[in-house]
Protein backbone atom coordinates (compact mmCIF):
# COMPACT_ATOMS: atom_id res chain seq x y z
CA UNK A 1 0.00 0.00 0.00
CA UNK A 2 2.79 2.27 0.92
CA UNK A 3 5.33 1.26 -1.84
CA UNK A 4 2.19 2.86 -4.45
CA UNK A 5 1.27 5.97 -2.54
CA UNK A 6 5.41 6.33 -2.49
CA UNK A 7 5.43 5.71 -6.53
CA UNK A 8 2.69 8.28 -6.62
CA UNK A 9 4.40 10.86 -4.83
CA UNK A 10 7.67 10.34 -6.27
CA UNK A 11 6.01 10.88 -9.58
CA UNK A 12 4.33 14.32 -8.75
CA UNK A 13 7.21 15.57 -7.06
CA UNK A 14 9.45 14.89 -10.29
CA UNK A 15 6.66 16.42 -12.05
CA UNK A 16 6.72 19.36 -10.26
CA UNK A 17 10.30 19.31 -10.41
CA UNK A 18 9.97 19.68 -14.11
CA UNK A 19 7.87 22.22 -13.66
CA UNK A 20 8.99 24.56 -11.32
CA UNK A 21 13.30 23.52 -11.47
CA UNK A 22 14.31 26.55 -8.83
CA UNK A 23 12.47 24.82 -6.09
CA UNK A 24 14.35 23.00 -3.69
CA UNK A 25 11.34 20.88 -2.08
CA UNK A 26 10.89 18.36 -4.49
CA UNK A 27 14.50 17.43 -4.71
CA UNK A 28 14.37 17.25 -0.61
CA UNK A 29 11.41 14.83 -0.75
CA UNK A 30 12.61 12.76 -3.61
CA UNK A 31 15.86 12.31 -1.08
CA UNK A 32 13.43 11.31 1.94
CA UNK A 33 11.23 8.97 -0.25
CA UNK A 34 14.60 7.45 -1.39
CA UNK A 35 16.49 6.98 1.88
CA UNK A 36 13.19 5.46 3.52
CA UNK A 37 13.22 2.96 0.18
CA UNK A 38 16.77 2.63 0.66
CA UNK A 39 18.03 3.97 -1.61
CA UNK A 40 20.80 5.87 -0.07
CA UNK A 41 22.71 6.84 -3.33
CA UNK A 42 19.37 8.10 -5.17
CA UNK A 43 18.53 9.96 -1.84
CA UNK A 44 22.26 11.32 -1.69
CA UNK A 45 21.85 12.68 -4.86
CA UNK A 46 18.51 13.89 -4.40
CA UNK A 47 19.52 15.74 -1.30
CA UNK A 48 23.20 16.88 -3.01
CA UNK A 49 21.10 18.93 -5.89
CA UNK A 50 18.68 20.07 -2.87
CA UNK A 51 21.57 21.88 -1.36
CA UNK A 52 22.49 23.44 -5.07
CA UNK A 53 18.96 24.69 -4.98
CA UNK A 54 19.46 26.20 -1.32
CA UNK A 55 22.36 25.83 0.28
CA UNK A 56 20.97 28.01 3.11
CA UNK A 57 18.46 25.77 4.63
CA UNK A 58 19.59 23.39 7.56
CA UNK A 59 17.21 21.01 7.04
CA UNK A 60 18.46 20.21 3.74
CA UNK A 61 22.33 19.79 5.15
CA UNK A 62 20.95 18.09 8.05
CA UNK A 63 19.06 15.14 5.67
CA UNK A 64 22.47 15.01 3.51
CA UNK A 65 23.86 14.42 6.69
CA UNK A 66 21.73 11.31 7.88
CA UNK A 67 21.80 9.90 4.35
CA UNK A 68 25.17 9.93 4.24
CA UNK A 69 25.58 8.71 7.88
CA UNK A 70 23.54 5.49 6.75
CA UNK A 71 25.94 4.72 3.82
CA UNK A 72 29.29 5.14 6.34
CA UNK A 73 30.24 8.40 4.92
CA UNK A 74 30.93 9.94 8.06
CA UNK A 75 33.42 12.44 7.74
CA UNK A 76 31.21 14.03 4.47
CA UNK A 77 27.87 13.24 7.32
CA UNK A 78 29.84 15.79 10.02
CA UNK A 79 30.98 18.34 7.05
CA UNK A 80 27.21 18.26 5.85
CA UNK A 81 26.05 18.92 10.14
CA UNK A 82 28.81 21.05 10.52
CA UNK A 83 27.28 23.41 7.49
CA UNK A 84 23.72 23.06 8.88
CA UNK A 85 24.82 24.96 11.70
CA UNK A 86 26.94 27.19 10.00
CA UNK A 87 24.02 28.71 7.85
CA UNK A 88 21.89 28.58 11.44
CA UNK A 89 23.31 27.71 14.77
CA UNK A 90 20.77 27.32 16.09
CA UNK A 91 19.01 24.34 14.13
CA UNK A 92 18.35 22.18 16.90
CA UNK A 93 18.15 18.75 14.41
CA UNK A 94 21.36 19.28 13.81
CA UNK A 95 23.03 19.42 16.62
CA UNK A 96 21.38 16.47 17.67
CA UNK A 97 22.65 14.22 14.70
CA UNK A 98 26.28 16.00 15.13
CA UNK A 99 25.57 14.15 18.62
CA UNK A 100 24.72 11.02 17.57
CA UNK A 101 27.40 11.17 14.86
CA UNK A 102 30.15 12.10 16.91
CA UNK A 103 29.37 9.68 19.34
CA UNK A 104 28.44 6.37 17.88
CA UNK A 105 30.32 6.65 14.78
CA UNK A 106 33.53 8.93 15.58
CA UNK A 107 34.10 7.99 19.25
CA UNK A 108 34.07 11.50 20.21
CA UNK A 109 31.88 11.68 23.53
CA UNK A 110 33.48 14.92 24.45
CA UNK A 111 32.31 16.91 21.40
CA UNK A 112 28.91 14.96 21.28
CA UNK A 113 28.18 16.40 24.83
CA UNK A 114 28.66 19.57 24.04
CA UNK A 115 26.02 19.25 21.15
CA UNK A 116 23.99 17.48 22.80
CA UNK A 117 23.74 19.74 25.82
CA UNK A 118 23.13 22.50 22.88
CA UNK A 119 20.26 20.63 21.58
CA UNK A 120 18.79 20.58 24.73
CA UNK A 121 18.96 23.91 25.71
CA UNK A 122 17.18 24.67 22.06
CA UNK A 123 14.54 22.64 22.35
CA UNK A 124 13.84 21.63 26.11
CA UNK A 125 13.71 17.96 25.52
CA UNK A 126 14.16 16.11 28.47
CA UNK A 127 13.76 12.61 27.07
CA UNK A 128 15.75 10.94 25.41
CA UNK A 129 18.40 13.87 25.51
CA UNK A 130 18.66 13.66 29.15
CA UNK A 131 19.35 9.99 29.61
CA UNK A 132 22.08 10.25 26.81
CA UNK A 133 23.34 13.54 28.70
CA UNK A 134 24.26 11.58 31.75
CA UNK A 135 25.84 8.69 29.79
CA UNK A 136 27.55 10.52 27.67
CA UNK A 137 28.94 12.80 31.58
CA UNK A 138 29.54 9.62 33.07
CA UNK A 139 31.41 7.92 30.27
CA UNK A 140 33.23 11.32 29.87
CA UNK A 141 34.01 12.22 33.25
CA UNK A 142 32.87 15.90 32.13
CA UNK A 143 30.50 17.71 33.96
CA UNK A 144 29.84 20.65 31.15
CA UNK A 145 31.26 20.33 27.88
CA UNK A 146 32.76 23.86 25.58
CA UNK A 147 29.88 25.55 23.50
CA UNK A 148 28.83 23.17 21.00
CA UNK A 149 29.74 23.40 17.31
CA UNK A 150 32.77 25.56 17.91
CA UNK A 151 33.80 24.64 14.54
CA UNK A 152 30.44 25.30 12.76
CA UNK A 153 31.00 29.08 13.20
CA UNK A 154 34.00 28.85 11.54
CA UNK A 155 32.81 27.15 8.43
CA UNK A 156 31.55 29.82 5.34
CA UNK A 157 27.55 28.99 4.42
CA UNK A 158 28.77 28.55 0.71
CA UNK A 159 31.12 25.35 1.66
CA UNK A 160 30.01 22.14 0.48
CA UNK A 161 30.67 18.43 1.57
CA UNK A 162 32.34 16.47 -0.72
CA UNK A 163 30.99 14.40 -3.21
CA UNK A 164 33.48 11.60 -3.60
CA UNK A 165 34.77 11.14 -0.21
CA UNK A 166 35.49 7.18 1.00
CA UNK A 167 33.38 5.60 3.48
CA UNK A 168 34.53 5.42 7.00
CA UNK A 169 33.51 2.06 8.54
CA UNK A 170 32.67 2.04 12.32
CA UNK A 171 33.87 1.31 15.36
CA UNK A 172 33.47 -2.17 16.19
CA UNK A 173 30.36 -3.07 18.36
CA UNK A 174 28.78 0.23 17.56
CA UNK A 175 25.24 0.66 15.15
Amino acid sequence: ANAGRDTDAQLELQQFELRYPGYPTPAIDLGLLARRDGKLDQSEAALRHATQLDASNPLVWTELGLTLRQEGKFKDAHAAYIQALAVDPNYAPAHRNLGVLLDLYQGDAVAALAEFQRYKQLTGEDKPVSTWLADLRRRTGVRSAPPAAAASQAAPATSAVPASSTATTAKAGTP
